[in-house]
């Protein structure tokens, strides 16, 4: 049975909120990075970002000019092979601090991807890792139901926490990623 948060409450490897900390963590230890996960605080809205708006009908579009950037897909080393990803970060520096951009149910599209890019105007190295990757291709499914029925529901919790240690590891990995600096947003 699923609890609020959507997840098996009979599982113990499910997150839990650390009263003490007020953080988001795994029920159990979970080697590598994810007990470390600090949330990223939004953006604020009047910092110039560069963002270019559009109006659409009754949707405002944002989307960010890749000038100044280095961004695209990703192949992350991660368990049993690889999953593709998004990075973005700023073109010229050393080190940046990492954010793990967690995506909704419809994988890494395109907002998934700005999002990114709007965290490394700011600074950060930002990726998207495809958590679904293993299980399907949700970005040729547009029915909701579907998505979870066919995707969402077959991805195991421990393979979630493992591939966003991978991201992590990846992300230090390139020399480009500063892992003392984590932090996470889920869309």
């Amino acid at each position: 049975m699923l609890d609020r948060s959507g997840c098996d409450e009979n599982r113990s490897d499910r997150l839990v909120l650390d009263r003490e900390s007020r953080r988001i963590r795994p029920r159990q230890s979970v080697s590598g990075h994810v007990h470390r996960l600090k949330p990223v605080p939004p953006l604020d809205k009047n910092q110039e970002t560069g963002l270019e708006t559009c109006s659409t009908g009754t949707i405002t579009e944002m989307h960010l000019p890749i000038s100044g950037l280095d961004a695209g897909e990703v192949q992350i080393p991660a368990g049993d092979g690889t999953i593709p990803g998004y990075r973005a970060m700023p073109a010229g520096g050393k080190t940046f601090p990492v954010v793990l951009v967690i995506q909704e149910i419809f994988g890494v599209h395109e907002h998934i991807k700005d999002i990114c890019r709007r965290f490394a105007k700011l600074g950060y190295m930002a990726i998207a890792p495809e958590m679904y990757a293993r299980q399907g291709d949700v970005s040729r499914m547009d029915d909701h139901q579907q998505i979870i029925e066919k995707v969402v529901s077959k991805v195991p919790d421990a393979q979630v926490m493992s591939d966003l240690d991978a991201t992590v590891d990846w992300a230090t990995s390139t020399g480009l990623g500063d892992a003392a600096r984590l932090g996470r947003i889920a869309e």
